[in-house]
């Protein structure tokens, strides 16, 4: 059969066509079945993108933004809220288990941990960040905020506590931020429930950090802030010294105070010492900073004898009074707090004094000591006494030994010494300041004064 000339044409069109959909379709199918599923985690779409966006978002997921000038906060919430945001394990591993700053999971059940991806600063002086919240806690949950940040090669650079809630039964912290250009300013407060601390001098720490990229490209943190009032009653060293050494001794009755100022990241702790000069009846008050690495007071500055004496008629509180301390306290600050901004001091008074009695504690069921040993005496011609004149300290972990400090050739008339606290380093749990009680020869004879020491230790060993 002949197909006429008109069909024929269209025959072969139609036929071609149907011919390339056919074509289509095949090569649609097979490109479908050979696909496969992009199970990118949240740091890798990040870097897949972060060459078209200028985001500054760490993560790739949907997350609220911050920008300059909102508030981060935090309150209770609970983590199944969240289940789109939970934290992936490879941040974890990479950047939280080994964060000194937050607090990675640790295989306890009883100890619960939860990490949630919380939004993102957008702002360019912050670079690449994110924010993390974090339950953690056993029977009473702390909420906390923290702001990580990185280089756009995804390095960890810097870590923030930006906001806090934990409420206790005999305190409540909060902590909250604002987002400033290049700087993020925190307000914390914490309040104590049954205290003997009169409610208005419950700390209100303003505290200030630039975070922002430097001109080398790295990170930095600086601290500045307003210094608010100790505890005026000191942090309990006298309950400490009433053992039988002291006693044995016929130390004064007026035992010195030690008020915390606070702490740097950098391993600086900020505290002032009040003691008793009985030749004159008169108080001295000085403040020092020491550095809990090289175990060393890198700045202080004593009273004058002037205003010291000055005191006594002045002030209408007794000496050595919460009252004085605080009166003395509200007419120093402003003059020393930017040599306190100079070494990233921030205010910290909730640090704990732990007594030393009987004399150890325990790390991991292992027990901990610190003693004096080596010590050597000789006799003072003058004074007719006998006094230290080379000592070592030690820190003890089971069946191994450090040394803290060694003493030699020492000038002063000290009588006896003996550690009698600590104080755990907010920042790192594995380091503390010991703090050792001096006997120190009286104006003429007994009743012998006290002085303080402090030597900054590390615990892992």
């Amino acid at each position: 059969m002949v197909v006429p000339a008109r069909y024929s044409g269209r025959g072969v069109v139609a036929s071609l066509l149907l011919v390339f959909l056919l074509v289509a379709g095949l090569a649609g199918v097979s490109a479908q079945r050979s696909r496969r599923p992009q199970r990118l985690d949240s740091l890798d779409r990040h870097f897949s993108q972060s060459s078209q966006s200028a985001n500054n978002n760490m993560t790739g997921l949907d997350l609220p933004e911050f920008s300059v000038g909102t508030t981060l906060s935090i309150e209770p919430f609970v983590p199944g809220d969240y289940t789109g945001r939970v934290v992936d394990e490879r941040f974890i591993e990479a950047h939280i288990a080994t964060n000194t700053v937050m607090t990675p999971p640790v295989g306890d059940p009883i100890f619960t941990v939860h990490h949630v991806y919380w939004g993102y600063i957008q702002d360019e002086s912050f670079g690449k960040n994110v924010l993390v919240a974090e339950i953690a806690g056993v029977d009473v949950m702390e909420y906390s905020l923290y702001l990580l940040q990185f280089t756009d090669q995804g390095e960890l650079v810097s870590t923030l506590c930006v906001a806090r809630h934990a409420a206790f039964s005999d305190s409540a912290i909060q902590l909250g931020s604002r987002v400033k250009e290049g700087r993020i300013d925190t307000t914390y407060q914490s309040r104590f429930f049954h205290h003997d601390v009169p409610p208005h001098l419950n700390p209100v720490v303003e505290r200030s950090y630039k975070v922002g990229r430097s001109q080398g490209g790295s990170y930095e943190e600086i601290v500045t802030g307003n210094y608010y009032m100790p505890n005026p009653h000191g942090i309990g060293l006298s309950r400490a010294m009433e053992s039988e050494f002291f006693s044995a001794w016929e130390t004064q009755r007026e035992r010195p105070r030690m008020f915390l100022i606070g702490w740097s990241r950098g391993g600086y702790m900020a505290y002032i010492l009040e003691s008793f000069q009985d030749g004159m009846g008169a108080v001295f008050y000085t403040w020092h900073i020491f550095d809990i690495a090289s175990n060393r007071m890198v700045w202080n500055r004593r009273d004058n004898e002037e205003d010291a004496l000055k005191r006594i008629s002045s002030s209408p509180h007794r000496i050595q009074s919460p009252e004085a301390f605080m009166e003395y306290y509200q007419k120093s600050i402003s003059t020393l707090a930017p040599v306190l901004q100079e070494f990233g001091i921030i205010t910290h008074t909730e640090a704990e004094f732990t007594p030393l009695l009987p004399g150890r504690w325990y790390i991991e069921g292992e027990e901990v000591a610190v003693r004096v040993i080596n010590e050597t005496r000789s006799f003072h011609p003058y004074f007719g006494i006998e006094r230290i004149t080379s000592y070592d300290m030690v820190i003890q972990r089971e069946n191994r030994e450090r040394r803290v400090f060694a003493q030699k050739d020492m000038e002063g008339l000290v009588l006896g010494i003996r550690p009698i606290g600590r104080i755990l380093y907010p920042h790192d749990p594995d380091k503390a300041v010991i703090v050792s009680a001096q006997v120190l020869r009286g104006w003429e004879g007994p009743p012998h004064g006290i002085g303080l020491q402090v030597n900054g230790v590390r615990t892992d060993f």
